[in-house]
């Protein structure tokens, strides 16, 4: 890259250029030895004509330079990047702007692109833009065990414990999560700051919301335990876990009692990336992956009463 760079200037600073500009710098000396000394009038002609000689080469080397058009957009190229990523003029633009400029690089308009996938690219350019202001969660671990009440009826319970970071917010906001009998919530940083807060009543899609208290507005990390408990019927059981904020690291175990197993098991994400296990027809579960996992990634379990829904 540097080599390419050396080659350009070279084509542009050749040899009628610096003999101009040697011109124009004798003409501005002389000019200041006629001012300062008075000197002969011939001088101030010898001046002027360094001048219009030089002023000429210089536009005859910059136009024999331009007309070579590829070298010259390549010159021109090379400045404009430089100025745009090296000087911070990204970082100026305003969040419609970058918008612009990501869509405008996508070049959606110009590949055939259906008008419905456009609204799409839109959609998700806006919350790239927005993922600096997200919550995100590390330490992840979801701790489950599935058994049956006196009914016979299949009752999954556990907790989900995270530490969640503010990542520069004002405030935390809402958490959403599932359904919940309570949530412990600590400051990473000083155990004494601590709050069990309840869960508001599910929307349709079963997910709740709470606020995370103002007691913990300055805390930049805070650790996170809810206590979860799924009823279902005495013969199947479809529990799932959704991640609703990206996170780093999963590690998730559940465990079946008495006559339970677990009939199959689904993931919502690229099965490569997580360790290789067995979820059929098993007694226990566990998944776990290191890296980074976006929103929306989730397990469903199926788990099955293998005696029918009667409990011994």
């Amino acid at each position: 890259m540097q080599e390419n760079g050396r080659k350009k200037w070279n084509k542009f600073f050749t040899r009628p250029l610096i003999f101009g500009i040697v011109l124009m710098l004798l003409s501005f000396v002389v000019s200041q030895l006629i001012e300062s000394y008075n000197l002969d009038s011939m001088l101030y002609l010898i001046s002027r004509l360094f001048e219009t000689v030089g002023l000429a080469l210089i536009i005859s080397a910059v136009y024999d330079f331009s007309r070579n058009t590829q070298d010259f957009e390549d010159f021109t190229t090379d400045i404009i990047r430089k100025v745009i990523r090296e000087k911070g003029f990204l970082s100026s633009l305003n969040k419609e702007e970058k918008k612009e400029d990501i869509i405008k690089i996508l070049d959606i308009d110009n590949n055939g692109i259906h008008t419905d996938i456009k609204e799409f690219i839109n959609d998700s350019v806006e919350d790239v833009l927005n993922i600096k202001n997200k919550l995100y969660r590390t330490n992840s671990f979801y701790n489950f065990e599935a058994n049956q009440d006196e009914n016979g009826n299949i009752i999954v319970t556990g907790t989900i414990k995270y530490t969640l970071h503010k990542n520069g917010r004002e405030n935390y906001g809402n958490i959403r999560g599932a359904k919940t009998d309570k949530t412990h919530i600590i400051a990473e940083n000083n155990s004494e700051i601590n709050k069990t807060v309840f869960f508001s009543n599910p929307n349709k899609y079963g997910l709740c919301e709470v606020e995370i208290p103002i007691e913990f507005k300055d805390c930049e990390k805070i650790v996170v335990e809810h206590h979860i408990q799924e009823n279902f019927d005495k013969t199947y059981g479809n529990f799932y876990i959704l991640n609703l904020d990206p996170l780093y690291g999963l590690n998730f175990s559940l465990k079946c009692n008495e006559e339970l197993i677990i009939e199959d098991a689904i993931l919502f994400d690229d099965k490569d990336k997580y360790n290789s296990y067995d979820c059929k027809n098993v007694k226990a579960l566990n998944v776990y992956r290191s890296g980074w996992i976006g929103e929306n990634r989730g397990l469903s379990v199926l788990i099955k009463n293998n005696w029918g829904g009667t409990k011994k």
